[in-house]
């Protein structure tokens, strides 16, 4: 593990995958606001292999048993914590582990346990779920960095990756892939109804240039 001075920032993403991806861009951010701090992330077991290998991060931390993760947190000496999505289990974390400042959404009972909360509209989805996540950062800096999202793949992960594709959907060599994952675990905030076939699909895709 990379060894950095100053600050201790803890980074709070404990759902799922994708929600997981949408915060690199400010994992991102907050790398280029403070070169030499000490970022960790706190994140779900399943989710976190999204981060491996993720040069903006210092250190990886599995959301485990409470009191094992507790301690683990009072243990790192972090100065500051990004929520990016408030649970009372994380808000509870954030607390217990005598984080002097914490920043998230003011969506919940238990964001009072923050110290700095920020009024969002999530629920209406009029941004993109990265921006809500990029949002949170004025707390910290005016100007906060733009990034894309990142996932970072070994050189076995990229071969693995492209052979599956290859053997499974016959796509090989330099021709465009679209993935499309229509699937949500709660709301779907799609702006016009999806094409009843996939030639509707492909239509659509061509005209906007996919």
């Amino acid at each position: 593990m990379e060894m950095r001075t100053g600050r201790r920032i803890l980074a709070v993403r404990t759902d799922r995958i994708g929600d997981v991806v949408c915060i690199t861009p400010a994992l991102a951010a907050m790398r280029q606001l403070y070169p030499d701090a000490h970022l960790a992330v706190l994140v779900s077991p399943y989710a976190q292999d999204v981060l491996t290998g993720n040069p903006d991060v210092d250190e990886i931390i599995p959301d485990g048993p409470f009191w094992a993760t507790l301690r683990r947190l009072r243990s790192g000496r972090f100065d500051t914590a990004v929520v990016f999505f408030v649970t009372a289990r994380a808000a509870a974390l954030v607390r217990l582990a005598g984080i002097k400042r914490s920043i998230g959404p003011a969506s919940k009972a238990w964001s009072l346990l923050l110290t700095d909360m920020v009024r969002q509209n999530r629920s209406e989805s009029v941004k993109h779920e990265a921006d809500y996540n990029l949002e949170l950062l004025r707390q910290l800096s005016r100007e906060i960095p733009r990034a894309g999202t990142k996932v970072v793949l070994s050189p076995e992960e990229a071969r693995w990756a492209e052979y599956y594709i290859a053997s499974r959907c016959g796509i090989t060599g330099d021709r465009q892939l679209v993935i499309i994952h229509p699937g949500s675990g709660e709301r779907r905030t799609w702006s016009a109804p999806l094409p009843r076939d996939m030639r509707q699909l492909e239509a659509l895709l061509r005209a906007k240039r996919v």
